[in-house]
Formats: structure tokens, sequence, C-alpha cells
């Protein structure tokens, strides 16, 4: 038998990183812009891939080859395995298969990431823009965007989507919806490396950028 070698730094550091994008998919998926929260199918697998099981999510989704949100999780397995083709053939199923923008959104976003670990940026912005105007209340696109963008040191273009992304959270009149994404949003803000400039910097739109955002999400 033939032993791989283990992952080299470089390696478990980009794992991680879509690791944390898949988590951030799947709280995204419970506040509710997915339908079927409490199908025992999909249930199945949002529990599956809460414990990072994708190779079983791969295996199980063969008997689901047109649920559109089984096509989800099985591109999330995918994505995290390094088997980007077919990440990006089971999200565009999912996404042909979807009955509403907002369900396309998501889908979208999660395009957009795998093109962005592909190095292909230019790609994953237009993907994230698209998500955005499919449904300008899902919050993910904006902070994809302001990373992405942070990346980029484009701190005039980052301060555009945080306004963007405190009116689409503005916009949200459920309490319980309003309190759950607000403490995801806060999560990413606070915490991604990526946004470490957006923290930090003392420019004065993005103080008063980071200062609305703080203050409507209670951080």
């Amino acid at each position: 038998m033939v032993k791989s070698n283990p992952p080299d730094d470089s390696t478990r550091e980009a794992l991680l990183r879509v690791r944390e994008k898949i988590s951030e998919r799947l709280k995204q998926i419970e506040t509710g812009y997915v339908t079927r929260r409490q199908d025992p199918i999909i249930n199945r697998f949002r529990q599956l891939a809460e414990k990072h099981d994708y190779e079983t999510i791969i295996s199980e989704g063969r008997s689901y080859p047109d649920d559109p949100a089984v096509l989800l999780y099985v591109g999330m397995a995918h994505h995290f395995l390094g088997h980007f083709a077919d990440a990006q053939a089971s999200y565009w199923e999912s996404l042909y298969r979807r009955s509403s923008l907002e369900e396309c959104s998501i889908v979208l976003v999660c395009l957009g990431s795998l093109l962005e670990d592909q190095m292909r940026y230019e790609e994953a912005v237009n993907l994230w823009r698209l998500a955005s105007h499919c449904n300008p209340d899902n919050h993910m696109p904006y902070l994809n965007l302001m990373q992405r963008f942070c990346r980029e040191n484009r701190m005039e273009a980052v301060c555009e989507e945080g306004k963007r992304l405190l009116a689409a959270f503005e916009r949200i009149r459920d309490p319980e919806r309003r309190e759950r994404i607000g403490e995801i949003v806060r999560s990413i803000l606070q915490k991604k490396e990526q946004l470490a400039s957006f923290r930090s910097s003392s420019d004065s739109r993005v103080v008063t950028c980071r200062t609305a955002l703080y203050r409507a999400l209670g951080g």
C-alpha cells in the first residue's frame, strides 16, 4: 500500500479556510434562506456536514441527483476535499434546479467562493454581485466582497459593500432572524483575518462605516 504524504502547512491552512467557509454556509442555511429546513433528508445531510463527513455526503448524495438542496451539500463536500471540478458541477446543477432567486443567491455565493479558492478573483466578484442582485437581503455576498476588496486594499469599495450590508441587515424585521444573522455578521467582521484592515483602518470613511455597522449589530 502506498502511503500518502501528510499535507504541508500551506495545504493544511487552505483546507481550514475551506472548512471555515463551509461552516459559514451551514449557518447561512440555518437562517432560513433555504427552504425545507425540517425535511429529514436535508437534516441528514446537514448533520453529516456538521461532522465534516464529506465522503458520506458524496456517497449518499448519489441517491438524490435531482434534489437542489442535496446537490448544494455535495458541492460543499467536493469543495472541501479539493475536487474543484466536481464541486463546480454540483453547484451548477443545484443552481439550475432552484425555484427562487433567494435560493439561487446562496448557490452563487458558494460558486464565488469556489472560484476565489482557484484564484479566479474577478469571476468570484462577478458571481457575488449577481448573488446580491438575486437577493439583496442576503448578507453573505456583501461580506465576501468586503473581504476580497480588503485583500486588494480597495477601502472605498469595502465601505460601499459595508453600506449595502448595513441596509440588508436593517431590512430584517423578524427579531429572531435579526438576532441570528446579527451574530453571524458580527463574528465575521470581528474575527476574519481578511477584514483586519477594516477593523484597524483610521480612514474616516472606514471609521464611519465600521461604527455604523457595529452600532446596528450591537457589537
